[in-house]
C-alpha cells in the first residue's frame, strides 16, 4: 500500500509538472506574440502614414531663403511687432496666436483700427509646406505672405514698403538684428529681408 501511495504521489506530481509546465509555456508564449503584436495606436499610425504619406519633415525650409538662427531670432521679433501697422496694434500674432495654434478662431479676422478682415485668418503652423499661400492662393510663398499683408488695407494698412522701412530703421534695435541677419547686404532692412524669416 504504502508502495501505491507512492507512485500515485510521484505520478499525481509528475502530471502537476507537466500541466503546470504546459500552462506555463503557453502562457510565455502568449505574452510574446502579444509584446510583439502592434498595438491600436501603432496599426493607426501604419494606416495613416498608407493614406497621406510620411509626417512632415521638423523644419520646413526654402532653397531660396535658407534658414540661420539670426533670421530666426529676428522672425519671432517681427511676429510680435506691432510698430509696423498702421495705428500701431496689428502684429501677426493678433490674427495668429500660437496659444491657438497659430488661428484666432474669428470668423473675421480684425485688422488695424478694429475693422473687419473679409476672410478669417487661417493657420500658420506648417505654412511654409504649402503649394501657395492666402485664402485665394495669390502669394507665392510665406515671405509673399508676410510682405503683402504689411499692405493689406485691412490688416496692417501700411500706405507702402518705404514706410515699413523707415519705421524699422527709426526702431534702435531692429538695424543690428537685420545686419546680423543678413550680414551680407549692405543695407539689409528691405521689404524682402523683413519677411524672410
Amino acid at each position: 500500500m504504502k508502495h501505491k501511495i507512492r507512485s500515485y504521489v510521484i505520478q499525481y506530481g509528475k502530471r502537476n509538472w507537466f500541466a503546470f509546465s504546459s500552462l506555463t509555456f503557453i502562457m510565455s508564449v502568449t505574452l510574446m506574440t502579444l509584446s510583439f503584436a502592434a498595438s491600436p495606436d501603432e496599426d493607426l499610425l501604419k494606416k495613416a502614414k498608407q493614406i497621406f504619406g510620411p509626417p512632415l519633415p521638423e523644419v520646413i525650409s526654402s532653397g531660396t531663403n535658407p534658414l540661420t538662427p539670426e533670421k530666426i531670432n529676428l522672425g519671432k521679433i517681427l511676429f510680435y511687432e506691432t510698430r509696423i501697422s498702421i495705428d500701431g496694434t496689428v502684429n501677426c500674432a493678433r490674427c495668429h496666436p500660437f496659444s491657438l495654434y497659430g488661428a484666432d478662431g474669428l470668423r473675421k479676422a480684425i485688422g488695424h483700427d478694429a475693422q473687419a478682415n473679409p476672410r478669417n485668418a487661417p493657420t500658420v503652423l506648417n505654412a511654409a509646406g504649402q503649394i501657395s499661400e492666402h485664402l485665394i492662393g495669390n502669394r507665392q510663398d510665406v515671405e509673399d505672405q508676410a510682405k503683402q499683408s504689411v499692405l493689406g488695407p485691412a490688416t496692417f494698412g501700411m500706405p507702402s514698403y518705404d514706410a515699413v522701412d523707415k519705421k524699422l530703421r527709426e526702431i534702435e534695435g531692429y538695424p543690428p538684428l537685420f545686419q546680423k541677419a543678413f550680414p551680407g547686404d549692405k543695407d539689409p532692412i528691405t521689404p524682402d529681408n523683413a519677411t524672410s524669416q
